[in-house]
């Protein structure tokens, strides 16, 4: 069972919720499966490349490194021994590419119910273009009141100034907000800085991290979707 924190002893009452974007909402590595499509696609269009032999490296170093290793295309370049100039414009291709991704099972369900009585937003970091894909692709405009990229203000969490922000726009002070996302290492010291009540899912390649002391979450749960639970039992009180 997930180990409930509770560093926090007060809060005003929950009145709005941020959520993470990348393994909090939608699995980030079916992001990195998409994109190796367009690559492999490209690939065999300008490299006279196998599809499937292309995409199956691709997905074989994923699997050894990770969704986070920052050279997939390196590792794929030399598995064909081929010049590293192109690995660039595989960089390009990946990054330019549409989406074909979804959010976790009943996520979208989760924040129509929640919206109903909460403000809700999504603070993610990541290259705007990028994020926007990624937003656009899930549809997530449609279930939330704002969204913030961290990088359009040249910032990037756990900053706390990202966090102030929401406070300014919803006009709620920390103690009535929750921030959700996965990674410890940045998703909730910020946030706790400012008082929010923090939850951290146990989802995506931070699953299993450990987490450094001042790092951890107020509470974790298995599932995002957990979280709504969570906050109706506590309206409840």
């Amino acid at each position: 069972m997930p180990k409930e924190v509770r560093l926090l002893t007060s809060m005003d009452g929950i009145r709005g919720i941020v959520f993470d974007l990348d393994d909090t909402l939608y699995p980030q590595v079916e992001y990195k499966r998409s994109g190796f499509k367009s690559v492999a696609h490209w690939a065999a269009v300008h490299l006279d490349l196998d599809y499937g032999e292309c995409f199956e490296q691709l997905e074989r170093i994923l699997l050894l490194k990770g969704p986070s290793y920052h050279h997939m295309f390196d590792d794929l370049i030399s598995h064909f021994g081929l010049d590293h100039e192109i690995v660039p414009e595989m960089v390009r291709v990946f990054v330019d590419h549409v989406p074909q991704i979804a959010c976790y099972p009943k996520v979208p369900e989760m924040l129509n119910r929640l919206g109903c009585t909460f403000r809700l937003g999504i603070l993610t970091d990541g290259p705007v273009t990028v994020q926007q894909c990624k937003i656009a692709s899930l549809q997530l405009e449609r279930h939330v009141d704002l969204i913030l990229y961290s990088d359009s203000l040249s910032l990037e969490k756990p900053e706390p100034a990202l966090f102030a922000w929401f406070e300014q726009q919803f006009s709620l002070p920390g103690t009535s907000l929750v921030y959700v996302g996965d990674n410890p290492a940045k998703d909730f010291i910020g946030a706790r800085s400012r008082r929010w009540m923090t939850i951290r899912v146990l989802t995506g390649e931070h699953a299993d991290v450990d987490v450094l002391p001042g790092y951890e979450a107020d509470m974790t749960k298995s599932l995002v979707t957990d979280v709504e639970s969570w906050v109706w039992s506590q309206r409840a009180e």
